[in-house]
């Protein structure tokens, strides 16, 4: 009977400790679980890291001359009476995470200073072509410059800066050329594919009360609230907004040179999707 009492305690103790050690269990796990659950806000959302090109960017600069020894007296060009044709590039060399994308800026970047195909020739050869120049009435001097306007993570503007002299000649040609880069794929942008369908109208309307506070009324090849008014297809996107440029004689005479206009991303918000890349830039103007 002693044995058997001694039994049945030992298994009323065990059973005892058992039921304490679970309730301890449950006790540890609910704190836990309510630890955990209060050191994260309710309103927290998955956090999607920004976009990044791993964009790089470095100028080359290339240069080549013809020199004539005898300058033409009409022209007298030197005191010394030598005129050297030459053309000079400052190239915007760009590098990326993903080779294709930069390769893509590059070749694009190639064809707009020499109109030229990519691969069809380097850099040097294109200029290295002023040497072959014969004729002093042929000769001329040429440069390109290629600088950074303005960039986000999606988004590269790139201004090329064209200024040429012929031999002789009265006065100079300039121009300035805008392109802006998709950093996802090397891609040109348009506007077509950072505003919402059918924005031309009201761009224009816009732009054309930008472009004459910016610059007068007076002098210019098309007539105010006529609906006549030409949006620049040469632009830039920036920090402060869109910057249409204009090329001499496209507006209006040599005299009133290469206008530009802005049109603060607050003044088209409306025609801004939610999921444009200048979005960004509005970030940055705020």
């Amino acid at each position: 009977m002693n044995k058997l009492f001694t039994i049945l305690a030992a298994g009323a103790i065990l059973c005892s400790c058992s039921e304490q050690a679970k309730e301890n269990q449950e006790t540890v796990s609910q704190n836990t679980e309510k630890v955990l659950t209060d050191s994260i806000p309710s309103d927290t959302v998955a956090v999607i890291p920004e976009f990044d090109s791993g964009l790089e960017t470095s100028f080359s600069n290339f240069k080549a001359e013809k020199c004539f020894t005898e300058d033409p007296e009409e022209f007298q060009m030197t005191e010394t009476g030598e005129y050297c044709a030459e053309r000079k590039v400052k190239l915007l060399v760009a590098k990326t995470t993903d080779i294709k994308t930069g390769e893509a800026i590059n070749k694009e970047l190639y064809r707009l200073i020499t109109d030229q195909k990519a691969g069809s020739s380097g850099m040097q050869a294109f200029v290295n072509k002023i040497k072959s120049t014969a004729d002093i009435y042929e000769a001329s001097l040429e440069e390109w410059v290629c600088s950074i306007i303005d960039q986000t993570n999606k988004i590269l503007s790139i201004g090329i800066r064209y200024d040429g002299m012929a031999y002789g000649a009265a006065h100079g040609i300039s121009t300035y050329q805008c392109v802006n880069f998709n950093l996802e794929n090397g891609k040109v942008f348009k506007l077509a594919d950072v505003l919402n369908p059918g924005y031309e109208k009201e761009l224009k309307k816009i732009g054309e009360k930008r472009f004459l506070i910016e610059n007068g009324k007076e002098g210019w090849e098309f007539k105010p609230g006529k609906e006549n008014f030409p949006l620049a297809e040469n632009y830039a996107f920036t920090k402060k907004g869109i910057v249409f440029s204009y090329g001499a004689f496209e507006i209006g005479s040599y005299a009133m040179a290469m206008p530009q206009m802005t049109i603060s991303y607050d003044l088209i918000s409306q025609l801004i999707p939610e999921n444009s890349p200048l979005r960004a830039f509005m970030i940055a103007e705020k």
